[in-house]
């Protein structure tokens, strides 16, 4: 899971997954009227990484001593310094549950943006190997024609 988090290209839109996931989880729960701290528990079974689920882990323990949410998110390794700062806001203005939804719905754009930005990179370098199979074999075929050639004209 750790791997997955840090791996070059792939883990900056694996954290962005897993951090929409988790936040859409919150946001719904505490939505529906369900604890914060039962709402947490949940999360860390839902969001399918151990170390976000370690997270959580931490969160929940937090919450239990009477520390706000977004407080214990604050420092987390993953958790950007913008998502606990919109999640302090919208605990001091009562609107929890919407916020975890708008954060959830940015982190997806962001991921959305991050898939399509990857895509389009990976087209050319696509494009490039395929060109180079296809030359090589090519070559490979043309190759002995033209010494079978070369030996007949001899």
């Amino acid at each position: 899971d750790w791997l997955r988090l840090n791996l070059p290209i792939i883990g900056p839109m694996y954290r962005k997954a897993c951090l929409a996931r988790a936040l859409r989880t919150l946001g719904a729960m505490i939505t529906a009227g369900v604890s914060v701290l039962e709402a947490v528990l949940i999360t860390r079974d839902v969001v399918g990484n151990r170390v976000f689920g370690r997270i959580f882990e931490r969160a929940h323990g937090r919450l239990e001593q009477g520390e706000q949410l977004s407080a214990t998110l604050h420092g987390a390794a993953y958790v950007p310094r913008p998502v606990w700062q919109m999640l302090h806001a919208g605990e001091r203005s009562g609107q929890l549950g919407p916020v975890m939804d708008k954060v959830a719905d940015l982190c997806e754009a962001d991921l959305q943006h991050a898939i399509k930005t990857m895509t389009q990179f990976i087209e050319p370098v696509m494009i490039v190997v395929m060109g180079t199979v296809i030359g090589g074999i090519a070559l490979a075929v043309l190759l002995p024609i033209f010494q079978m050639s070369k030996v007949m004209t001899q």
